[in-house]
């Protein structure tokens, strides 16, 4: 096999490998599937009780895991996950944290290009289509999970009423 192939060989088996066990991690709601988390600026309105259990509110699925809403899902144009942590709201209810935790295989698969591009004598330019991608990325991703929270928040406004 050519030296070129086999390193394409391997650069779309480690891509493929992460993009496997995201998937695996976020399916067995594992911890782990949501980290690293970025907080978003984006205070919610509070909402009237802490949810229970888990339910789906506009393709967006979520389950309350030790007093921290995990979401996960399709919003919009994207694969968006998260969390939510549950704290007190002055006054009554619970107000919410949210946090996005963008996913991994896109940034591997990043790294991989500008990796490759420096292997080949092309490092500077691969890297700067890697930055400007990983850049769009997370301005987009941000957008999405933004999205999400809104959605989640009227899930989690229904499923309270709900369990009244």
């Amino acid at each position: 096999m050519p030296d070129g192939l086999a390193a394409m060989a391997m650069a779309v088996g480690v891509i493929a490998g992460v993009a496997a066990v995201e998937h695996l991690l976020v399916r067995l709601r594992s911890r782990w599937a949501f980290m690293p988390a970025v907080a978003l600026p984006e205070r919610l309105v509070p909402i009237a009780r802490a949810p229970t259990g888990e339910g789906v509110a506009g393709g967006i699925r979520w389950w309350v895991d030790d007093g921290v809403v995990r979401f996960a899902g399709m919003a919009g144009r994207g694969r968006v996950r998260g969390t939510a942590t549950l704290r007190p709201a002055r006054g009554r209810g619970c107000a919410l944290d949210v946090a996005w935790t963008p996913g991994w295989t896109l940034p591997t698969a990043l790294a991989v290009l500008a990796v490759r591009g420096a292997t080949l004598g092309e490092g500077a330019f691969a890297g700067t289509i890697a930055a400007g991608l990983l850049g769009v990325h997370l301005i987009v991703g941000w957008r999405t999970a933004a999205s999400a929270a809104a959605v989640l928040r009227q899930g989690l406004v229904l499923a309270a009423e709900k369990d009244a």
